[in-house]
């Protein structure tokens, strides 16, 4: 399995997927810091982080992580490889496990350099005092996000799976992205739909912003969503013909 996960990160390597993961954790702090600049505000750490991360979580990550995760899946099958990926001595189970993992890590390393990012360009501008408390609830946002995240994922991988392909997947992201941004305008109905569920964390900061809370609801529904769709992704690894 070690070996695997190696190899997909060999694989990586020698595209622009890398360049794009950078892209994904810079671009909306580096933004948001230029329009910091342009009106001369002083950062506001919860306002200046909410908003890089709803743009993130809700809009922005969608759309990226479908892409790398489409992309991690069905490269082989672009470059017409897919037969030599698929006659590995490990079974198809085990090679989609090593690129979930990896998708996983890709997803994480976005967080994290985002997270990171935020807070010393953040530092760089005239900016209200960084308490540890801030901190705290702003990486337990991430982390919450981080793990809905990961558990919507397997369904663009079942998608781009199928499809052989990143038109559908993607199709399928913007498709998701539009639903999301119309219901979120309502926490109540936000719950409902998986795709919404990384903003959660966001609409979910207690009194005086010293915790999130999340219902159990929204992690039940998360857990039953990534169990259902990996057991899918594994019965077309098993029972198709995919090399």
């Amino acid at each position: 399995m070690y070996n695997a996960i190696y190899c997909e990160f060999l694989k990586l390597k020698k595209s622009p997927i890398g360049i794009v993961l950078i892209l994904g954790g810079m671009v909306e702090p580096a933004l948001m810091v230029f329009g910091q600049l342009y009106r001369g505000d002083i950062v506001e750490w919860n306002k200046y982080m909410n908003q890089i991360e709803c743009i993130t979580f809700l809009i922005v990550g969608g759309i990226l992580f479908t892409l790398v995760s489409s992309y991690i899946y069905v490269r082989e099958f672009m470059e017409k490889v897919s037969s030599v990926t698929y006659s590995y001595s490990i079974s198809n189970t085990k090679i989609f496990f090593a690129k979930l993992i990896t998708v996983f890590i890709c997803i994480a390393y976005v967080y994290v350099l985002q997270f990171i990012a935020s807070i010393l360009l953040g530092c760089l501008l005239d900016h209200e005092p960084l308490y540890k408390e801030t901190l705290i609830i702003h990486t337990k946002i991430y982390m919450y996000s981080l793990f809905f995240q990961c558990a919507i994922v397997p369904l663009s991988i079942l998608i781009a799976s199928i499809s052989e392909g990143v038109i559908m997947p993607i199709t399928y992201s913007v498709i998701g992205t539009f639903i999301s941004l119309v219901i979120m305008s309502s926490k109540k109905y936000g719950v409902y739909f998986p795709f919404t569920y990384p903003v959660l964390p966001i609409m979910s900061i207690g009194v005086e912003n010293s915790v999130v809370i999340l219902s159990k609801y929204v992690f039940i529904v998360s857990i039953m969503f990534f169990i259902v769709t990996v057991l899918s992704c594994i019965i077309y690894y098993e029972k198709h013909d995919i090399s």
